[in-house]
């Protein structure tokens, strides 16, 4: 039989999606960073840094011209 997570993580994982201080999860990595460590798209779209960096280098390596949200 599973394990059961406690409430208790339940509750802070929750938290950690909208809690700068616990950290706020990447949509492409999914890795949890602090908001400082976000970037925020003109399409309000919000990524790690890490993650637009990979991105951007890619089209530039494929000399795309329009780079388009992740």
């Amino acid at each position: 039989m599973p394990k059961e997570t406690p409430k208790k993580e339940q509750y802070r994982e929750a938290e950690a999606l909208e809690d700068p201080e616990l950290g706020l999860e990447c949509k492409v990595c999914y890795e949890f960073y602090l908001q400082e460590d976000f970037y925020w798209l003109e399409c309000k779209h919000d990524f790690c840094t890490n993650c637009v960096i990979d991105h951007l280098k890619g089209a530039i390596a494929t000399k795309t011209t329009d780079i388009p949200c992740m």
